[in-house]
């Protein structure tokens, strides 16, 4: 399956500004150049529109093999998916090592990462009131007052009911705000000297710690901090791979794998000394090089030999 060539046909992408997966897919197709048209859930122009099984956000609208289109769910394969169907300016570095890291740090910002911006959005005053406010009006501007008010009562009340359910309590708090703090303090420091996390291109796991990002750094008010502007500006990357030192600093992993997110992990990398290899494809010396990147970090727990 191909994407058309020309915008005549664009993928639609059903999302929402408040949602950082849909913020996360939608600079992928910008990235990539890919013809799309994004559409705010609940609004006049998503009506008719198929709808996926489970209604998670983002909803990518892809055809499918009887000619209909479908709707599809999932950024993370949605973005694997896409990279199939169109080449160029790809987001999946071509050294499998590289990849597998680019994964981890996207797996982080989607797992871990999100735990923050759940967490600082609901469990604050401020933060929950204005996404109270805001959230159901994007749907539609022109709706009924009383009508955005039911709704944004009604969201957040459900949204700060599940603070347990995602890990947000008076315990894990400090954890989850130090984790950020963390962050911050390391992407700042690494994207004063490269434009992206891993190199000179932006791969999975910038895009994944930019979507997180627009909600933490872009929107809710109180984990907004210095240095959090420039963090923001752009997604994060692949990184092409020499004799690099990539460090993925990571403290208390809890279930010991990367999908339930870690405890306390920090993302920070160094500019690669040496010219890439210039090669794809698996080598032997790729569990030897992530192994040699990940040491000393917290991370190689996660991946026993």
């Amino acid at each position: 399956m191909e994407i058309p060539a020309d915008g005549d046909h664009p993928l639609t992408i059903v999302g929402m500004p408040g949602s950082p997966y849909s913020r996360k897919l939608r600079a992928v197709l910008r990235y990539r150049r890919i013809p799309h048209a994004w559409v705010h859930q609940f609004s006049p122009e998503a009506r008719g529109l198929p709808r996926p099984r489970v209604e998670l956000l983002p909803q990518l609208l892809l055809p499918g093999p009887d000619g209909g289109r479908a709707a599809h769910t999932d950024s993370t394969p949605l973005i694997r998916r896409l990279e199939a169907m169109q080449a160029g300016r790809r987001v999946i570095p071509p050294d499998p090592a590289i990849a597998f890291l680019d994964a981890l740090l996207e797996d982080y910002a989607d797992e871990w990462l999100t735990k923050a911006m759940f967490h600082y959005r609901w469990a604050f005053a401020p933060d929950a009131a204005q996404a109270a406010a805001i959230l159901p009006r994007w749907a539609r501007t022109d709706g009924p007052e009383d009508e955005a008010v039911r709704m944004g009562r009604m969201f957040s009340e459900r949204q700060i009911g599940r603070l347990g359910v995602v890990g947000s309590n008076a315990v894990t708090a400090p954890v989850i705000e130090a984790s950020y703090h963390r962050l911050l303090a390391l992407l700042d420091a690494r994207l004063t000297e490269s434009r992206f996390v891993l190199g000179g291109r932006p791969g999975c796991a910038d895009f994944g710690l930019y979507g997180q990002l627009t909600q933490l750094a872009g929107f809710d008010p109180t984990p907004r901090a210095p240095g959090g502007g420039r963090t923001c500006l752009r997604p994060v990357p692949p990184r092409q791979r020499g004799r690099a030192r990539a460090r993925c600093r990571a403290g208390r992993v809890h279930d010991r794998r990367p999908a339930l997110g870690a405890a306390a992990v920090s993302v920070g990398a160094q500019v690669p000394r040496v010219a890439a290899r210039g090669e794809s494809g698996a080598r032997p010396d790729d569990r030897r090089c992530v192994d040699a990147i990940l040491a000393g970090t917290g991370c190689e727990a996660l991946f026993p030999a």
